[in-house]
């Protein structure tokens, strides 16, 4: 008997071994060689129990102890034999299990007792299949739910002498991890599907790369991109493989003539670029091809037809060009124009001006930046003595420039600088609401007007201005004296007793008498914008812009001081042995808008009012105490 104990101690603890490998692990192969000792065993105790019943008692308690369920049926198919386990799943309340039943009688009292979750619903056709099943020859080996929610193995064998031995394992964690790891199949299927699908329904070309940059997914646009792959088995191939073989196919253009430089620089970059690589497809169409490194350590690729945008890129370029050609074609136009040109935008700030422009205005050159308003420039020269023209009330006429500037009427301006240069200004607002301007230089022929204007606003014998220049000039000055507010004087002035001068010494020395006069008088308007002019005979007029009432009297009394000073002997005077002066003067009355007639009037009253007082004096209106 100890020897047979030691025959079976061996294969029972390979047994005991493999059943447990292939519960913890769900090894199949484990499982079925557990089955297969497992029934060595049962035929060796089958041989034990006919040589000794002792050792059958002894090896059915090793049996019970088993965690796995073992029958014996007789070639009549009654049970002869079950152990603690088989015992423990069918032995219930109500359908007791004992030794001689039969297999169809056993199957009838369990599925009567609800103890076989796959009957239900179809009892006697299950009890009817499962008999069939049972009584043939063949071996078999299923799986099948138990009334506790435990899955089990069941193991069938015919044995030579007609008997069945029946061998269950509890394989509930097995089926939960084959049912897990289905479930888990099913669902990386369906978002591998899912992938496949949204892949294929991109309109872009995708490519998905695994760590070792070999593909393992692409869709059908990436076959239309590049037909030569079509028909190739693609998957599993490396990046650098697929792009060898498209550039030795010609399907990639911009590597033609120079592949393997362009190959090395291609797989220099890949994945490294952070913009998009554009790229000429095989149909002359152009592709923006992104490259994403991904967390696993693949990579995406998307490949964008880019055509449109790359026409349109072309075409911006072109366009650019263009506009830089005309650009030159224009600043070329614009500085051969002998005028200055200056073009401002409608916030009238300047965008171009030609040379010509800034030699015009030498002064003003400087602040000729583009982005500078018109009146930052202008201000900028006068500032620095360019317009002459600004002399009296610079900030007056600033504002007036300014204002002309910005609501040009179609009327040219004349605009004096310094060294009595003149241009004509001829300024238009464009169609997009800037001012383009033209400055001309007219100075010859104002020169030569001025010329003319002088010969005919000129008195000839004394170079003064004449009577008509002088009402002209009067009226002017009364008009911006009520524009601005500015004080305005007239002094009108006589040579006494002129005529017993003219008698005495003729009129030749009469003549030569007006004229140091003249001279005198000239002598004495300082100051730009004053006017001297023969007034008739031998009255004469200085007009005085910005003069007031004492600076006028200063000036009278200069010229009396003057004319004595040059002790022009009259000798038949009855007032004095020299010629002398008689003035009288009124200031502008601004406030109540005074007109120049009445200026005039009051002037002549009080030089009459001089004369009176006894000549050699000056008198001024609204004042009776002669000078």
């Amino acid at each position: 008997m100890k020897r047979e104990i030691a025959l079976l101690a061996a294969p029972c603890a390979l047994w005991l071994g493999l059943s447990v490998m292939a519960l913890s692990t769900g090894a199949v192969l484990a499982e079925w060689l557990a089955l297969a000792v497992g029934l060595g065993l049962i035929a060796a105790v089958i041989v034990l129990r006919r040589r000794d019943q002792r050792a059958t008692r002894r090896w059915r308690a090793a049996f019970d102890a088993m965690h796995a369920g073992v029958v014996l049926y007789d070639p009549e198919d009654r049970i002869a034999f079950a152990n603690a386990d088989f015992r423990r799943l069918y032995d219930k309340p109500g359908a007791a299990l004992v030794d001689g039943m039969p297999f169809e009688e056993l199957l009838r009292t369990r599925v009567q007792a609800g103890l076989v979750p796959e009957a239900l619903g179809r009892e006697e056709a299950w009890i009817a299949e499962r008999v069939q099943q049972h009584g043939s020859d063949d071996d078999r080996s299923f799986l099948r739910e138990m009334a506790d929610g435990q899955w089990r193995r069941i193991t069938e064998q015919r044995l030579p002498d007609g008997s069945r031995l029946g061998f269950s394992i509890d394989v509930t964690e097995m089926v939960r991890q084959q049912r897990e790891l289905d479930a888990a199949r099913h669902d990386a299927e369906r978002a591998h599907q899912l992938l496949r699908n949204a892949v294929e329904a991109m309109p872009a070309a995708v490519e998905i790369y695994d760590p070792s940059d070999r593909l393992v997914l692409y869709n059908q646009r990436m076959v239309q991109l590049y037909p030569h792959m079509a028909g190739q088995a693609l998957l599993g191939e490396s990046f650098e493989n697929l792009l060898r073989r498209a550039v030795k196919q010609g399907a990639v253009p911009d590597a033609i003539g120079r592949e393997d430089d362009w190959m090395a620089e291609r797989l220099a970059q890949r994945g490294r670029a952070a913009m998009p690589r554009t790229q000429r497809a095989p149909d002359g169409s152009w592709v923006h091809i992104y490259e994403t490194p991904v967390p696993h350590g693949g990579l995406v690729t998307v490949r964008l037809d880019a055509s449109e945008i790359v026409r349109q890129r072309e075409e911006l370029r072109a366009a650019r060009d263009a506009a830089d050609a005309s650009r030159a074609t224009l600043t070329d136009a614009i500085e051969a124009l002998p005028d200055g040109f200056a073009l401002y935008d409608a916030a009238d700030r300047l965008v171009l001006c030609n040379q010509r422009y800034r030699d015009i205005y030498s002064a003003s050159a400087p602040a000729m930046t583009p982005g500078a308003s018109f009146e930052q420039i202008i201000r900028y020269g006068l500032e620095r003595g360019q317009y002459p023209q600004a002399a009296h009330d610079p900030e007056a006429w600033l504002v007036e420039r300014v204002r002309r500037h910005r609501e040009p009427d179609g009327e040219p301006i004349l605009q004096e600088l310094p060294g009595n240069r003149w241009l004509r200004i001829d300024e238009r607002r464009t169609r997009a609401g800037g001012i383009a301007g033209v400055r001309t230089d007219v100075s010859e022929l104002v020169r030569t007007r001025q010329e003319l204007e002088r010969l005919s606003s000129t008195d000839a014998l004394t170079a003064l201005a004449n009577r008509r220049r002088f009402d002209a000039a009067l009226a002017d000055e009364v008009q911006r004296a009520h524009r601005h507010g500015t004080s305005l004087s007239l002094l009108l002035v006589d040579i006494d007793h002129f005529k017993l001068y003219n008698d005495h010494h003729g009129h030749p020395e009469g003549d030569r008498a007006l004229q140091a006069v003249a001279a005198v008088l000239a002598r004495q308007a300082r100051r730009p914008g004053e006017l001297v002019a023969r007034f008739g005979g031998e009255e004469f007029a200085l007009l005085l812009p910005h003069v007031d009432a004492t600076s006028a009297s200063a000036v009278a009394e200069r010229c009396r001081v003057a004319m004595a000073t040059l002790a022009l002997p009259h000798g038949h005077a009855p007032t004095s042995a020299y010629v002398t002066l008689s003035i009288g003067g009124a200031v502008h009355r601004t406030i109540e808008r005074e007109s120049a007639d009445s200026v005039v009037r009051r002037a002549d009253a009080a030089l009459y009012a001089a004369k009176a007082a006894g000549r050699a004096r000056c008198v001024m209106a609204d004042d009776e105490a002669p000078r």
